[in-house]
């Protein structure tokens, strides 16, 4: 039987081995490759897939208010929102209540593209996932479930918790 690695580099591996940023950093960059070659055709990569995602939900349906959910800066989402307007995949309309508001609509073509990419990212975290047991997994899912609930001040995650558990109690947003 082999014995670990003694000196320098054990107190460095033990010392990463417990602790939380460098953890989820390195989850999260594994996850994000994995997740940037799912979304690698979509107009705006995983952004794009972020907009099809809440704009399918029907939650939030003003360009504004998924700028706000998402944490994009406007600018930024007015660009993407192009971007996935010129592909087809979604479509603004004025809003009901400020003609000035404009609602982001997801077209067939777009509930499609997100339909493939949902695929793939799905592949991608069984992938991640896989050094963990089923029962792990669902555990793991949601104790990160909560920590990003619990996490605080980042725009839009109180938001998206209370839609979550909306939807997931089988009701409307």
């Amino acid at each position: 039987m082999t014995q670990p690695e003694a000196g320098p580099g054990a107190q460095l591996r033990d010392a990463l081995g417990t602790d939380l940023g460098w953890l989820l950093g390195q989850t999260l960059r594994g996850y994000m490759h994995l997740a940037d070659r799912a979304g690698a055709d979509l107009p705006g990569g995983m952004r794009g897939y972020l907009v099809l995602t809440a704009a399918s939900r029907g939650c939030v349906t003003t360009q504004l208010g998924l700028a706000r959910q998402l944490g994009l800066d406007r600018t930024v989402m007015t660009h993407l929102i192009d971007e996935l307007e010129a592909a087809g995949l979604i479509e603004r309309a004025a809003a009901a209540h400020d003609r000035r508001a404009k609602n982001v609509l997801v077209t067939e073509a777009g509930r499609a593209e997100w339909e493939r990419v949902n695929a793939l990212l799905r592949r991608a975290e069984e992938h991640l996932l896989a050094g963990l047991a089923p029962d792990d997994r669902a555990s793991f899912r949601g104790h990160l479930r909560q920590l990003a609930c619990h996490a605080g001040p980042a725009p839009g995650v109180g938001e998206m918790c209370k839609v979550a558990d909306e939807v997931r109690a089988g009701g409307a947003c």
